[in-house]
């Protein structure tokens, strides 16, 4: 009888051809210690299961194929009581006390799919895993999905794109629309009193001589026209991009930051829509101190060129290209 309250085992590996893993139940009266050898027939055969890898799965290095192992046995058989055992010594470390900062991008996110279940990580010698190895070189073999197979591929795409959608905190960076822009642009005392100026277009004849709020916007005032009651940026017959009252300016900026797609992308979307005085720069700062786009960042970054110093005499670099 299969008894999901009591305490199981997960035996798992990963080879180059493909995962498997062996799912044993205790029906002796042991301590968990000795698991799953304690003794002749004290732990039965409950599941087991191997497939194959893809192609980017076959090119993992060896400790995240076999976290990979472990990630996808959890999505199969997750229960309390649970230990997995594994002959890959450095994966008792990595999820044990081994913070997710300290990992690669890869081996977080797969450490992320298993952080929902409560298991522990046991060592076992390779000489005692010899199931879930042969399932790892043998899994069953590929076949073309039938109707059904596709139907739940489906189902299954949308549920995990509900269930993302859902754990997304979309706090900071919701949908901004010209009605919200309007609602705050009424509230902001300096952006009426640039809709006032832009309006009668008496600016003064110099900077120092305009209030302090609105000295940032001198140097444009012949770009600005006011629409519907907000102001409006053109410059050179370009695209019309509305100015953004301050108090939207760092919402603004998490929404075109949504999706982590760096500097450059949010700068192009921005110089088409939107402007205020220092954007540029307020969105170069809101990139810097984006923690999940430095965590994931390039490691090694290419080395920035330089120039050697010229040679002395004819030849006197010949012997010392390392010297440069």
């Amino acid at each position: 009888m299969f008894d999901v309250s009591a305490t199981r085992p997960t035996i798992t590996d990963w080879c180059k051809d493909g995962i498997g893993f062996v799912v044993m139940q205790q029906y002796s009266s042991c301590p968990p210690a000795t698991a799953p050898h304690c003794c002749k027939g004290g732990w039965r055969l409950a599941l087991c299961g191997s497939r194959h890898l893809t192609p980017a799965e076959s090119g993992y290095a060896p400790v995240e194929g076999e976290v990979l192992a472990v990630a996808w046995c959890l999505f199969l058989v997750g229960c309390p009581n649970l230990v997995i055992a594994t002959d890959h010594r450095p994966l008792v470390r990595l999820f044990g006390d081994k913070a997710l900062k300290d990992i690669n991008p890869r081996l977080s996110r797969l450490k992320e799919q298993t952080l929902k279940y409560r298991f522990t990580m046991r060592f076992l010698p390779g000489i005692h895993n010899a199931a879930a190895d042969f399932l790892s070189r043998y899994p069953v073999a590929k076949s073309n999905p039938d109707e059904m197979d596709e139907e739940q591929d489906v189902a299954v795409a949308a549920a995990m794109s509900a269930a993302t959608v859902a754990a997304l905190d979309l706090s900071g960076c919701a949908t901004i629309d010209e009605e919200m822009v309007l609602q705050t642009a009424l509230e902001d005392h300096t952006y009426q009193s640039l809709v006032s100026r832009v309006s009668s277009g008496d600016w003064e004849s110099h900077r120092l001589e305009e209030p302090a709020c609105l000295r940032p916007f001198y140097r444009v005032r012949d770009r600005l026209a006011v629409s519907r009651g907000l102001v409006t940026y053109t410059y050179d017959q370009g695209c019309v991009r509305l100015v953004i009252p301050e108090a939207l300016r760092q919402r603004v900026a998490a929404s075109l930051h949504t999706s982590h797609q760096g500097l450059a992308s949010m700068l192009r979307r921005a110089r088409q829509t939107l402007y205020w005085p220092g954007m540029e720069g307020d969105l170069q700062h809101h990139r810097a101190t984006c923690n999940s786009c430095n965590t994931n960042a390039p490691s090694q970054p290419p080395e920035p060129s330089f120039s050697p110093h010229p040679p002395i005499t004819p030849f006197s670099r010949r012997w010392h290209y390392s010297s440069w």
